[in-house]
C-alpha cells in the first residue's frame, strides 16, 4: 500500500506527468463547457454566416461528398458559390452520416476543430518556450470569451486556426530536426489552411520565416540561406494549391451573372478596404472594442505592452513573427474585420500565444514562491473576471430558447408550408443570407440590387422559378425588386402573408387565396354580374364591402388602364399588387362577402364582379 502511494507520489511530481494532467485538465474543462446546448439553431449572431456554411454541409450528407463542387443552392443554377476549400462542411456531413443532428454536428465540428487548435497552439508555445507558457496560452485561448462562442458556431474559422498553427508546429520541428515525415507533415497542414481560409493562414508563414531554431542566429547569409530553403519547402506547395482553388473558385462565380460579383477580383475594395478606412479612428475602434472585451479582456494598450514584453524577453524573432501573425491579417483586411465581428477567430490564437509568453516571462521575474502564486491568482481573476463581463454575451448560445431576432424560423416554416421541396423559389429582402432557405430546406435565388437586372430576371421563367417569397416592409408595400418579378409571370397569386405562385396561367395558381393578372376579363355568356355599377375605392384606410355569392370564385375587373405601378389590393386583409383583373378563391368568398381595400395610389375604380372563372 505504502509503495503504491509513493509511486503515485512520484508520478505526480513527474515534471512531464504533472504537465500531462494540467494540459489535459484544461482541455477536459475547455470541452465541456462546449457542449451545451449545441443543437440550438444556428441563429443570434451572424446566421447568414453559419448557415451560409451550414447549407453546403447538409447537401454532402443529402447527396454525398463532392469537394470540387459543393452546392449552396440560393444564388440560381447552377447552385454553387465556392469560397473557402469545403474541408469543414464535409466533416460535419460525416457528422449527420453517423446519425448527428444537423445543426449539431456543425457545431461540434467547430468545437472539435477548437480544441485541435488549443492542442496545436501548446504544441507550438511549448516548442519554442517553456512548458508554464504553453499551458497559459491554452488557458488564455479557451477561456477567451470570443473563442468560448464563436467555437460553438458553425463556422470554418477554427479548422483554419488549427491547420495553421499545426502547420507552423510541424514546420518548426523540421527545421530543427530535418525529418522528412514533418516537412510532409507541414506542407500537408500548411496546405489544408491555405485552401480552408487563406486570408487567416497565409500570416502564419510570418513565424516559420523568421524562426531559425533552437541554435544561435547564423551569419547573414547563412540566414538568408536557410530562409530560402524553408521558403522552397514550407511555403511553395500551399501557396500553389491556394492559387489553383481561387482559381476554380472564380471560374465557377464568373460563369454565372448572379455570382460573377463575387469574384477575387470584384471584391478586392470589400476584403482589403480602403485607405480612408484605415485613417478613420471610428473604425479602427469597431475592431480593438471587441478584440480588448470579447477577445483579450484587457485594454488594448495593456495588451499592446504584453506584445512588447513577449518580443524583447529573450528577443527571439519568432516572437515578432507569431504577433505579426495576429496583427497583419487586421492591416491586410482591414474591412472583412470592421464589418465581420467573427474575422478575430484568426487572431485568437496568436494573441494566446503571446499572452501566455508575457505572463510566463513576468511570473519568472518574480522569484519567490508565494509572489509567483500570486501572479497565478491574478491571472485566474482576469480570465474569471472576462468570462463574468460577457455572461449576457455567452447567454445568448446556451440558453434554451434561441433568439431569432430576424424570425428567420417563422420566415421558414411560411415557405415550407406553402410548397414543395422541389419548389424553386425567388427571394427577396433577405439580402443573399440563406437561413432561411436552410431552415425552409428548398433552394431558389436571392435577389440582390447587384444582380437584379433584366438578363437575371428574364432567366427565372425559363429556370422553372414558381414562388417569389418577398419580405414586405408594410402591409401593401412591395419592393420595386418584387414587382419586376411578378411581370415576368402573365399570373401570380398569393398563397401566404409573403408567398406568390407564379405561373402562366390561371390553372397554374388557382390555388392561391387571390389571383391577379394584367390581362383583360374575358366576358362569356354564362357571366353573372355582381354589380350594378362601377365602384370607386379610395386608397385612404377605406374599405369597399362587395356582396357575392358564398363559396363561388370571383372575377374583380378594374377599369382600363391598369392600376399604376406601386397600387396595392387587400382581400380580406391579404394585400397583392393590384392589376387589371382579380380572381378571388371561393374559400375567400365563404362569408358572403369581400372587403376591399388599396393602398399606394388615390383610388382604384371597380368596374365589375363576376360569378365566374377565368
Amino acid at each position: 500500500m505504502r509503495r503504491g502511494l509513493d509511486h503515485s507520489r512520484r508520478l505526480l511530481t513527474t515534471p512531464g506527468i504533472r504537465e500531462t494532467g494540467v494540459i489535459a485538465g484544461i482541455l477536459v474543462v475547455g470541452l465541456l463547457v462546449r457542449l451545451p446546448n449545441l443543437n440550438a439553431p444556428l441563429l443570434a449572431i451572424s446566421s447568414f454566416r453559419q448557415t451560409e456554411t451550414a447549407y453546403p454541409a447538409l447537401i454532402y450528407h443529402q447527396q454525398g461528398i463532392n469537394l470540387l463542387f459543393p452546392q449552396l443552392p440560393v444564388l440560381g443554377k447552377p447552385w454553387q458559390v465556392p469560397f473557402e476549400f469545403p474541408l469543414f462542411q464535409a466533416m460535419a456531413a460525416l457528422l449527420m452520416n453517423l446519425g448527428g443532428a444537423v445543426d449539431w454536428a456543425m457545431r461540434m465540428s467547430s468545437v472539435i476543430c477548437c480544441m485541435a487548435t488549443a492542442v496545436a497552439l501548446w504544441g507550438l508555445v511549448r516548442h519554442i518556450s517553456t512548458r508554464t507558457a504553453a499551458a497559459l496560452a491554452v488557458l488564455a485561448f479557451l477561456a477567451s470569451p470570443f473563442t468560448v462562442w464563436w467555437s460553438r458556431a458553425s463556422m470554418i474559422e477554427y479548422m483554419a486556426t488549427a491547420f495553421s498553427v499545426g502547420y507552423v508546429w510541424a514546420g518548426m520541428i523540421w527545421i530543427d530536426r530535418r525529418q522528412r515525415r514533418f516537412a510532409v507533415l507541414a506542407i500537408a497542414l500548411g496546405t489544408l489552411a491555405m485552401l480552408v481560409k487563406v486570408t487567416s493562414a497565409v500570416f502564419w508563414m510570418v513565424p516559420l520565416f523568421l524562426y531559425w531554431g533552437t541554435v544561435s542566429r547564423p551569419p547573414l547569409r547563412e540566414w538568408l540561406r536557410e530562409r530560402l530553403r524553408t521558403s522552397a519547402v514550407l511555403f511553395a506547395i500551399p501557396l500553389a494549391a491556394c492559387v489553383l482553388w481561387t482559381h476554380h473558385a472564380d471560374a465557377i462565380k464568373a460563369a454565372s451573372p448572379a455570382t460573377s460579383w463575387m469574384t477575387s477580383e470584384a471584391l478586392i475594395g470589400f476584403n482589403f478596404g480602403w485607405v480612408s478606412q484605415r485613417l478613420d479612428p471610428h473604425q479602427w475602434s469597431r475592431i480593438i472594442h471587441p478584440f480588448d472585451t470579447f477577445v483579450t479582456g484587457l485594454p488594448f494598450w495593456v495588451f499592446a505592452a504584453v506584445c512588447v514584453i513577449a518580443i524583447l524577453r529573450e528577443r527571439h524573432a519568432v516572437w515578432i513573427g507569431i504577433t505579426l501573425a495576429g496583427a497583419l491579417p487586421v492591416l491586410t483586411f482591414m474591412n472583412l474585420y470592421a464589418v465581420q465581428a467573427y474575422y478575430l477567430a484568426a487572431v485568437t490564437p496568436a494573441a494566446a500565444a503571446v499572452i501566455g509568453y508575457a505572463l510566463d516571462g513576468i511570473i519568472r521575474y518574480w522569484r519567490s514562491v508565494p509572489l509567483r502564486a500570486a501572479a497565478m491568482l491574478v491571472v485566474i481573476a482576469w480570465l474569471g473576471a472576462t468570462l463574468y463581463v460577457q455572461r449576457e454575451f455567452l447567454a445568448s448560445s446556451y440558453t434554451t430558447s434561441t433568439p431569432d431576432p430576424s424570425n428567420v424560423l417563422t420566415q421558414a416554416r411560411e415557405i415550407d408550408a406553402g410548397t414543395q421541396p422541389q419548389d424553386l423559389i425567388v427571394f427577396d429582402g433577405l439580402s443573399w443570407s440563406p437561413a432561411v432557405p436552410y431552415y425552409a430546406r428548398r433552394r431558389g435565388m436571392m435577389l440582390l440590387e447587384i444582380i437584379d437586372t433584366p438578363q437575371v430576371l428574364n432567366s427565372l421563367p425559363r429556370q422553372g422559378y414558381t414562388y417569389l417569397y418577398t419580405l414586405t416592409p408594410s402591409p401593401g408595400s412591395f419592393s420595386a425588386a418584387a414587382l419586376a418579378v411578378l411581370q415576368r409571370w402573365a399570373w401570380f397569386g398569393d398563397i401566404s402573408a409573403h408567398l406568390f405562385r407564379l405561373g402562366p396561367t390561371y390553372a397554374s395558381v388557382d390555388k392561391a387565396y387571390a389571383a391577379a393578372t394584367a390581362q383583360t376579363f374575358q366576358l362569356s355568356g354564362g357571366a353573372s354580374a355582381l354589380m350594378a355599377g362601377s365602384r370607386r375605392m379610395l386608397c385612404n384606410g377605406s374599405t369597399t364591402d362587395v356582396t357575392v355569392p358564398s363559396g363561388l370564385t370571383v372575377t374583380l375587373q378594374f377599369a382600363a388602364p391598369s392600376p399604376a405601378e406601386g397600387m396595392s389590393l387587400a382581400v380580406n386583409g391579404r394585400w397583392l399588387p393590384a392589376e387589371r383583373t382579380v380572381v378571388v378563391n371561393a374559400d375567400a368568398s365563404s362569408s358572403g362577402s369581400l372587403r376591399l381595400t388599396c393602398a399606394g395610389g388615390i383610388e382604384l375604380d371597380l368596374d365589375g364582379a363576376y360569378a365566374q372563372r377565368p
